[in-house]
């Protein structure tokens, strides 16, 4: 079963996904991934610290972020 941590984060990048366009995606992941070997990750804005296992810590702001999206969020959930 996948935690709740993980569940949220996928729920996160769905609704990042949805809310902008391709290019703006591309720039976003092609920063992540430069950005990788210093153990950080962007989205859209955001930069989040991650551990040295290379996983992500839940966004902070997830909730405010999903409350925002909720149009998104249920075509997610759909």
């Amino acid at each position: 079963m996948s935690s709740l941590c993980e569940i949220k984060n996928e729920l996160y990048d769905q609704v990042i996904l949805q809310s902008y366009s391709p290019s703006q995606i591309t720039r976003v992941k092609d920063k992540a991934t430069r950005n990788r070997n210093q153990h950080n990750i962007v989205f859209v804005g955001f930069t989040k610290t991650i551990a040295s296992n290379n996983q992500r810590h839940c966004p902070t702001d997830l909730v405010d972020t999903l409350h925002r999206q909720n149009k998104q969020i249920a075509m997610v959930m759909s």
